[in-house]
């Protein structure tokens, strides 16, 4: 199992979950690359197109901001237009039998979590591009 970076055939292995290259890595260039997590020592996970994070700290973030959801709804659904609200809806509602704002607001903060933590941003300011742009690319690129 040799190092996608360096080559080397190394006693410990992280395992990357990331294109362009084997799957393994030593842990000096896996944190060299900026694909390892230190908290969790763990190889990150490749989100196309966003980037590469932690599928560990994607769930604690969620945990930790599970309350927060129907504020930063609130705060989207205020600065969208009505157009794309809906669209947003229709993205979130992949089953209208649990369409509710309780649903949604949870689904925003898994994606707002992904995008955060791919992007080193809060969330606060992932919402705040949305509102501002007045578009959900900054999540549904």
């Amino acid at each position: 199992m040799n190092c996608r970076f360096c080559g080397a055939n190394p006693d410990c292995v992280v395992l990357l979950n990331v294109s362009g290259g084997g799957p393994f890595s030593c842990i000096s260039c896996a944190r060299a690359n900026g694909v390892y997590c230190e908290l969790h020592r763990i190889g990150h996970s490749e989100y196309w197109p966003i980037g590469t994070t932690c599928r560990s700290c994607i769930d604690e973030t969620i945990k930790k901001n599970l309350h927060r959801g129907p504020n930063f709804l609130r705060q989207i659904y205020k600065a969208l237009p009505e157009d794309i609200t809906i669209e947003l809806n229709d993205l979130f509602d992949y089953d209208p039998a649990v369409a509710s704002f309780a649903w949604r607001s949870r689904r925003l903060i898994q994606e707002l979590s992904l995008h955060a933590c791919c992007r080193h941003v809060s969330l606060q300011a992932i919402v705040n591009e949305i509102c501002e742009t007045k578009s959900i690319r900054p999540i549904f690129p």
